[in-house]
């Protein structure tokens, strides 16, 4: 409940998981490169780490809201080798591209 005495209904369960404003897959390249930027101790790499992030998150972003919502997942499907453990069990591994039936 907040302050008037109303509470909040949330109107998805499974909305992503979000930092801030972001969702996760936007903000977790920023804060990589903010890490790195941090690490390397100057003023100069931090705010070039911070552009290159910003760079990074704003075109996931463009991508997402072209694409499928879980396109990365699909993307990482393909891409991924099988023995990351990443496909789900139903599903053919993503080497095979022709599927029978």
């Amino acid at each position: 409940m907040d302050q008037n005495g109303e509470s909040r209904v949330l109107r998805r369960c499974d909305d992503p998981w979000k930092l801030g404003l972001w969702e996760l897959d936007v903000a977790l390249p920023f804060s990589m490169c903010l890490m790195f930027g941090l690490m390397k101790g100057s003023a100069i790499s931090m705010g070039v780490s911070v552009l290159v992030g910003w760079f990074i998150a704003y075109r996931v972003t463009r991508i997402k809201t072209r694409g499928h919502p879980r396109h990365f997942r699909h993307l990482l499907y393909w891409i991924m080798p099988e023995l990351v453990g990443f496909s789900p069990k139903g599903f053919p591994p993503s080497a095979q591209y022709e599927m029978v039936g």
